[in-house]
């Protein structure tokens, strides 16, 4: 017969536990209260389903913001567009994208393809080129969204 968990059977279980599903380190906590780390750890096993559960909430509130994110971009990219204010339209537009890319990455959907290499291209553009530049990024994304490019 098993050994009882010396955790479970301790009077500071509830606070124990509550750092433990919280994330907190196993050394900190075993400080904190005066137990071993090894004891620690077994009785993680005793929580586990506690804990999925915490870091399940955790990612549906994630998704929950993202969410909220997006609808707020797309709402700003929205007004620049009326407003033929393309700045306002193409940072609202970046900003999108780089939030898909984050929602991707965070999926698995995407991998992480840094090199560790960064090129930097320092250029000048008047403003008639910057918005003619800015302009058919748009219309491409656009044509490309509405699935008629094809690169």
């Amino acid at each position: 017969m098993s050994k009882p968990c010396s955790i479970c059977n301790s009077r500071d279980r509830a606070a124990i536990d509550e750092r433990m599903i919280r994330g907190e380190a196993v050394a900190a906590v075993a400080r904190a209260f005066d137990k071993s780390e090894s004891a620690l750890r077994r009785h993680r096993e005793h929580i586990a389903k506690a804990v999925a559960l915490v870091q399940q909430d955790h990612a549906s509130n994630l998704k929950v913001e993202i969410e909220e994110l997006k609808a707020e971009l797309t709402r700003i990219q929205a007004e620049g567009k009326a407003d033929g204010d393309w700045k306002r339209e193409l940072a609202a537009f970046d900003r999108r994208l780089r939030l898909l890319e984050l929602q991707a990455r965070t999926s698995g959907e995407m991998k992480d393809q840094s090199t560790g290499t960064t090129n930097v291209l320092n250029i000048n553009l008047d403003e008639r080129t910057a918005r003619k530049m800015a302009e058919t990024f748009i219309a491409r994304a656009r044509l490309k969204a509405a699935g008629g490019a094809h690169d």
